[in-house]
């Protein structure tokens, strides 16, 4: 506005000022606020990567302990019951068991020995159905193996003492 318009009207002159005042502190309230968004990004952005870190982290954890629970699995197979068979012939004994008892965990140690691990199936009808299928039953014995016996047969018969 005009140096002459002014001196004629106070109260427009007065407006004047208070236009530039209340702009100057629109101008420092923008400053202010952009500076707040920018630290709350930054905020943001540092947590983002906290959060990434610690779901690295947990996932590095899940895999150690899937890894350490087969392990545990794999320790608590070899320490359980089962049953030794001397047969005549532990091939078909074990198609036998597949077959008629859906026995899965077997293992044939040589021609005449069989393993079955699942102790819970009942050893006199498996005993029967192999002598009614022509199997020759020379032992059948329930067997628990223990940690300490499979550390005994891993170390070839050699205690931990």
């Amino acid at each position: 506005m005009s140096e002459k318009c002014m001196e004629s009207c106070p109260d427009l002159a007065r407006l004047e000022r208070q236009v530039k005042e209340l702009q100057r502190q629109n101008g420092e309230d923008h400053k202010e606020i952009r500076d707040r968004l920018s630290r709350a990004e930054m905020t943001n952005a540092v947590q983002n990567e906290r959060y990434d870190a610690i779901l690295g982290k947990l996932e590095e954890l899940s895999r150690k302990h899937d890894g350490l629970t087969r392990k545990l699995e794999e320790l608590e197979a070899k320490n359980g019951k089962y049953i030794r068979f001397i047969l005549s012939d532990a091939n078909r004994a074990s198609n036998l068991l597949a077959y008629q008892f859906k026995a899965r965990d077997c293992q044939i140690e040589d021609e005449y020995t069989l393993i079955l691990m699942d102790a819970s199936l009942p050893m006199p009808e498996i005993i029967r159905c192999f002598v009614e299928h022509g199997i020759a039953v020379s032992d059948a014995h329930l067997c628990e193996d223990t940690l300490e016996d499979y550390f005994k047969r891993v170390t070839g018969g050699v205690g931990i003492a």
